[in-house]
């Protein structure tokens, strides 16, 4: 992939280290499909934010995507790309 100036910047290698993926404890057979599409796009070791679980799913799911933003917040992370359990 090409960017400005014609510098070659691999993307999914920069992804292995700025990102998240969001997922129920009680979901394994979710995790297991999910790190296997990871895994798939260039992403070598997926790491997993424990979803919040809430009787509301929606404010359950904002509050895992507002966790893994406070992640990559206090680790100065210049961006993150936060991906869900059942991404196709």
């Amino acid at each position: 992939m090409y960017l400005k100036n014609n510098t070659y910047i691999n993307l999914f290698m920069e992804l292995n280290d700025y990102h998240y993926y969001i997922n129920l404890e009680k979901r394994a057979t979710r995790k297991k499909q999910c790190v296997k599409q990871l895994k798939s796009i260039g992403i070598q070791k997926p790491k997993r934010f424990n979803a919040i679980e809430n009787e509301i799913g929606l404010i359950g799911c904002a509050q895992s995507h507002i966790g893994c933003l406070k992640i990559a917040i206090d680790e100065n992370w210049p961006y993150i790309c936060i991906f869900e359990d059942d991404l196709l």
